[in-house]
């Protein structure tokens, strides 16, 4: 018992903030995951995994295993890099950059580099490397790179919506943030000042990040203020002029990791949070998806990723409306459905910040129902935020915010 806790905590330690790396594949739809899968606390082994979406994170798809006591040739999945080939995968890790063509089932060794970041292209092959000041640009898949600049000061983040176009993002709390853009392969670059009021805040290592979009021009920055809120701003003119489209509510940061990205069509934007489910032996990930530029999510998905997790059977969302009232309450509160539909076997299930479900209540058939914050034993739930949904396992609601006060 002891080496289980032991291993769970120095686990737990490095998962925050990093559960899962979220990039766009080639395609419309197209997701990858590379997350800490699941721990097998009998054998001592830490299970990653590289997963796989082809319905914008409706369904996810295990495409490789990588397990902590590995052969010293075995790659370890880390930060994942999407090329515009469709199939193609980049996987830096340990130092070392990986390659796939088959969707990141197979995988060759490219180079080992210390320090450095990368980025991939507008083409496809075409992927930036960039080590102290020196910015190397490929077009073979990674296999030989030209130099671009050897006195570069800007970072690189991500390339635009044409060929030749490139972004930095840089800064930290306190001095603001800054956008560079290039438009001759990084060869050189302009940039200015983000206002303050757009982006300035870092909690617990969430920093502000942009991600390119599918239509000319189209570009998103990601940023986080005290209050533990993500925000999402557009942008249609390369980062010149920003309008928000969305914030989130309370997040805990502490317990989950987010990650953000653009998708391959105009309005596509994803978001994403992974966290160790409450037993502590594997992850689970919420997505959602945005179709109008990141200012609404109606599709969402739940994915808990245990051991025997090989894809996510289908789960239908249904257009139904549940509202609790009153909200906030303190004695009771009466759930209305919009129209009584009479799913089969239907519940309103009640999930704590974690994402644990902490009471189930049946509703088959009703139009509304009372409800006194109490879990399944019938013991009052501490005061806080939760959220609900209807659901039966084979379909499921949008999920709606819930706050218990005495």
């Amino acid at each position: 018992m002891k080496n289980k806790i032991l291993l769970l905590l120095i686990i737990s330690l490095s998962f925050i903030g990093s559960a899962h790396a979220q990039i766009r594949g080639a395609v419309p739809g197209e997701l990858y995951f590379s997350c800490l899968w699941y721990i097998d606390f009998n054998n001592g082994q830490v299970h990653n995994g590289i997963f796989r979406s082809t319905d914008y994170g409706k369904t996810l798809n295990l495409q490789y295993e990588y397990i902590e006591q590995r052969t010293p040739d075995q790659m370890e999945p880390g930060m994942l890099y999407g090329d515009a080939q469709e199939g193609a995968l980049y996987n830096y890790a340990d130092n070392k950059l990986w390659r796939s063509f088959d969707y990141g089932i197979s995988w060759e060794y490219l180079e080992e580099k210390v320090w450095v970041s990368y980025a991939t292209g507008y083409d496809p092959g075409e992927i930036y490397r960039r080590t102290d000041y020196n910015l190397y640009r490929s077009i073979d898949y990674g296999s030989t790179y030209e130099i671009m600049s050897e006195s570069l000061s800007e970072p690189l983040s991500d390339v635009g919506t044409q060929s030749g176009q490139i972004y930095g993002f840089t800064g930290c709390t306190g001095e603001g943030y800054y956008l560079y853009q290039s438009l001759d392969y990084g060869q050189s670059f302009s940039g200015y000042k983000v206002d303050s009021a757009i982006a300035y805040w870092s909690p617990s290592g969430h920093h502000p990040r942009i991600s390119r979009g599918a239509a000319e021009g189209e570009l998103y920055l990601i940023s986080w203020t005290p209050d533990y809120h993500y925000h999402i701003y557009y942008s249609s003119d390369s980062g010149q002029s920003w309008t928000e489209h969305y914030e989130s509510g309370y997040n805990d940061v502490f317990r989950w990791s987010y990650s953000f990205t653009a998708g391959r069509e105009p309005g596509s934007f994803y978001v994403s949070k992974g966290a160790f489910n409450p037993d502590g032996d594997h992850i689970v990930i919420y997505i959602y998806h945005s179709r109008d530029c990141g200012k609404s999510f109606p599709e969402t998905w739940f994915h808990d990723m245990d051991s025997t997790f090989v894809h996510v059977p289908e789960t239908k969302m249904i257009d139904t409306e549940i509202v609790a009232n009153p909200n906030p309450f303190s004695g009771h509160t009466t759930f209305s459905l919009s129209a009584n539909q009479n799913y089969d076997k239907a519940s309103i299930n009640i999930y704590d910040l974690n994402g644990k479900k902490v009471a189930a209540i049946p509703c088959q058939g009703k139009e509304s129902i009372d409800w006194n914050g109490s879990d399944r034993n019938g013991t009052r739930l501490p005061d806080g935020v939760y959220f609900y949904n209807l659901s039966n396992g084979k379909y499921s609601s949008l999920s709606n915010k819930l706050l218990i006060q005495k």
